[in-house]
């Protein structure tokens, strides 16, 4: 849209996310009325706000605190910016809830899974799937859990992955562990 944008409305210093909530019925009528008329040929969503004023509907803009949160993702940079976006608020999260994680970018722990209090995790570590983690447990540099069940005071050694694995209270496993 920047290609046919005037002078005039190039110095606007606001974007357009894309983010609409709009009455069905409208929506198909406007769309009908939509060009291509443009230097890319292109349909623009953006033109039923126009047709909304024009019909002296209510339009109504909303500003975000929180520009992150209507990223868009165009390109596999922003799909990594994205992704980066939400490690650390889940990260963040925990860490909020008394988990120590000691390289926050570099841990990926899914929505799905649960770490107790006063744990801790090392750099590079993976937790996936519904993976539950008791309190005051200690995970390796490197490790990767997928669908497990981790007790208490539980310590799993550097570079060990585990899938589908129950740990009891008080385990500690040796690095590099796979199966138990």
């Amino acid at each position: 849209e920047q290609k046919d944008a005037s002078d005039e409305q190039l110095k606007i210093k606001e974007i357009n996310a894309a983010i609409y909530c709009v009455n069905k019925k409208f929506l198909f009528q406007a769309l009908k009325k939509v060009g291509t008329d443009n230097t890319q040929g292109e349909v623009y969503l953006t033109d039923i706000v126009a047709l909304a004023v024009a019909d002296k509907l209510g339009v109504e803009k909303y500003t975000t605190p929180v520009p992150l949160d209507v990223l868009g993702v165009n390109s596999r940079i922003e799909l990594a910016h994205a992704h980066l976006e939400l490690l650390k608020r889940r990260n963040r999260e925990l860490m909020l809830e008394g988990v120590t994680i000691y390289s926050p970018d570099s841990t990926l722990i899914s929505w799905e899974s649960s770490i107790g209090m006063d744990s801790t995790l090392y750099a590079g570590v993976e937790i996936t799937g519904s993976t539950r983690i008791g309190k005051s447990c200690t995970i390796g540099k490197g490790v990767v859990l997928k669908n497990c069940k981790i007790g208490d005071n539980v310590n799993i050694g550097p570079y060990s992955c585990l899938t589908d694995t129950t740990l009891p209270d008080e385990t500690v496993t040796g690095p590099y562990t796979t199966k138990l």
